[in-house]
């Protein structure tokens, strides 16, 4: 990576302001940093390693064209990646443990919503994956519904589990279509309960590490009760399947 994005750079601020009825939220700030640049725009250096040279077999994505009318602007493309210290993919390539890309996702959203031409990635041991810029507006709208949900449950535990909502959301899209399939309606399911409750041997699920799950929603047929004013599938749905769908095109 540090072949293709050379230069780091200055950090960034991030400030939006939250428009969303009923939530306390007035506006999100923060900085992201970790940036890297193709070419200098500060007149920062290299970063460290940057001369390593590395053969086109490595590189699986191109930093955006900077003449891209949707990047277009003060900012050159930027880059950042972020490290996890366990393999992610299967043996084809693809994603399929969506939950160590949950942070990096949301700082990609934080920055695309500034209207930042960022390509994000996590590297880990089997490769590295990530996310493609996004226009201001659709990742505005993705933070939008996270912050919703977020404010929703501060007044009470949304009947949802990152982990369950990712095997469910990946399982219910067939491969290569980004429309669910209600044939799969079973099957996700079945995957999300092992994911939440475990299989009784080799793992516990979710609820083997989380005193707070066990204590609201100790089955996962808990999660899976009708509930105003969002159920289990409207909340993968809302929170997750952007994600899920993004690694998948990545």
């Amino acid at each position: 990576l540090l072949g293709i994005w050379p230069h780091g750079t200055r950090a960034r601020e991030i400030n939006l302001p939250v428009e969303l009825e009923g939530c306390g939220c007035r506006v999100l700030e923060d900085w992201l940093d970790g940036l890297q640049t193709a070419v200098p725009d500060d007149g920062s250096p290299p970063s460290p390693g940057a001369s390593r040279k590395i053969s086109p077999g490595e590189i699986r994505q191109s930093p955006p064209d900077p003449g891209d009318a949707c990047l277009k602007g003060a900012d050159p493309a930027l880059a950042r990646w972020e490290f996890y210290p366990r393999p992610v993919l299967n043996s084809r390539g693809s994603v399929e443990k969506f939950y160590p890309f949950t942070g990096l996702w949301v700082r990609h959203l934080a920055g695309c919503a500034m209207g930042l031409p960022l390509t994000s990635f996590l590297v880990t041991p089997d490769g590295r994956a990530g996310f493609e810029p996004l226009k201001g507006s659709t990742a505005l709208g993705y933070l939008n519904e996270i912050i919703s949900c977020w404010w929703l449950g501060l007044m009470g535990p949304l009947p949802v589990s990152a982990r369950s909502a990712f095997e469910y959301l990946n399982n219910l899209l067939p491969r290569g279509s980004d429309q669910p399939d209600p044939a799969l309606e079973e099957k996700a399911l079945g995957k999300a309960r092992k994911a939440y409750e475990g299989d009784g041997f080799h793992s516990q699920g979710e609820l083997g590490f989380s005193p707070y799950l066990r204590r609201v929603y100790p089955e996962f047929n808990d999660l899976l009760t009708p509930r105003e004013p969002r159920d289990f599938r409207s909340l993968a749905t809302g929170l997750y399947l952007p994600m899920v769908l993004a690694l998948r095109e990545s």
